[in-house]
């Protein structure tokens, strides 16, 4: 069971925060690696049980119930700093200025997010068993890293 009185409240979760707009560049490293939801996807390749699927799945809900403050106060920091989401191909000094404060404010918000991603993973690999878990490792290092195409493996 994961501390969470005295742990900052949780990650984002699968579905996008309400920013009024497209998920932006900065949304992508906080939300997009969701570690409960990560397991959940892989589930066939490392051959989850029901059972843990069932725990994982309270697990992604408890931490998506503990976020919505977090996504509410990213939002009003945006909104604060004058940060808008979306394309930024074309960022001007001012653009560039907002993102800086927005930045600057979400950090012990973003940092609380990246503290519970830790938690988070850490208790859901403790569902899982070793070899499960070597899986899931193994699957994580090759989404990290994709081989690079032309690109010749050394022969040994």
């Amino acid at each position: 069971m994961l501390p969470f009185a005295g742990v900052v409240q949780a990650q984002r979760g699968g579905s996008p925060p309400n920013f009024d707009g497209p998920r932006g560049f900065l949304t992508a490293s906080l939300s997009d690696g969701e570690p409960v939801s990560f397991f959940l996807e892989i589930s066939r390749e490392i051959g989850l049980r029901d059972r843990q699927r069932r725990d994982l799945i309270e697990l992604r809900r408890r931490l998506r119930e503990q976020n919505k403050p977090f996504v509410a106060r990213l939002d009003s920091l945006r909104r604060l700093a004058g940060f808008e989401l979306g394309d930024r191909a074309n960022v001007s000094r001012r653009d560039a200025e907002a993102l800086e404060r927005f930045t600057e404010w979400a950090r012990p918000v973003t940092d609380s997010i990246r503290m519970n991603n830790d938690v988070a993973r850490a208790e859901a690999r403790t569902l899982l068993d070793s070899d499960q878990r070597r899986r899931a490792d193994s699957i994580a290092m090759s989404l990290q890293d994709p081989p690079r195409r032309g690109r010749r493996r050394p022969r040994g």
